[in-house]
């Protein structure tokens, strides 16, 4: 392909403007990567996603590409596409027999096991109820704080509330379900 501009050489090596030169360089060879990985007989899901691989590579080690005479990266991208298509196809295999052997491998619980569950769903449950049981600003701050990981600010912000108010809003419920379950609270 006779490309018109700078090479892709002085793409690739560019230190002035080194992201409009890649992008450059990214639309000049972006489809014939894709069809390179399609014809390895990758999805058009996993070509895609293979292309956008090729490129990253591409982009860590484009000061180390040795130009061919004429400059042109062709071969060297091919060669860093079937290095991420071998690898695909590795990781494959890999987790399809790790697959395999998860579904040849018996599974059962024993009984302790189903001990410990019915008393972490009693426990939950418990917790569960005493959450309900909190007054609404109590309930609304922990459940927020707690379970939901929101931040006290963005939680003051949507109450209307200060910061501090939160805080002291969560530790009185945090309090009371103690107090409740009798030391039991992990929070």
């Amino acid at each position: 392909m006779a490309s018109t501009g700078p090479s892709d050489a002085e793409l690739l090596g560019d230190r002035t403007a080194p992201a409009e030169s890649f992008s450059l360089f990214y639309r000049r060879h972006a489809r014939a990567v894709l069809a390179y990985c399609a014809r390895q007989g990758l999805s058009a899901h996993d070509a895609a996603d293979a292309t956008a691989d090729v490129f990253v590579a591409a982009l860590a080690g484009r000061y180390r590409f040795v130009p061919t005479e004429d400059g042109v990266a062709t071969p060297w991208l091919y060669g860093i596409a079937s290095n991420v298509v071998n690898g695909r196809r590795r990781r494959s295999a890999r987790e399809r027999a790790a697959h395999q052997e998860l579904r040849e491998q018996p599974f059962a619980l024993t009984e302790r096991d189903i001990a410990e569950y019915a008393e972490l769903r009693a426990e939950v449950n418990e917790a569960l109820d005493a959450i309900k049981d909190l007054p609404e600003p109590q309930r609304s701050a922990v459940i927020g704080r707690h379970i939901d990981g929101t931040d006290y600010a963005l939680i003051a912000q949507r109450d209307g509330v200060s910061e501090q108010v939160v805080r002291q809003r969560v530790s009185r419920a945090l309090a009371a379900l103690r107090a409740r379950m009798g030391g039991r609270t992990d929070a």
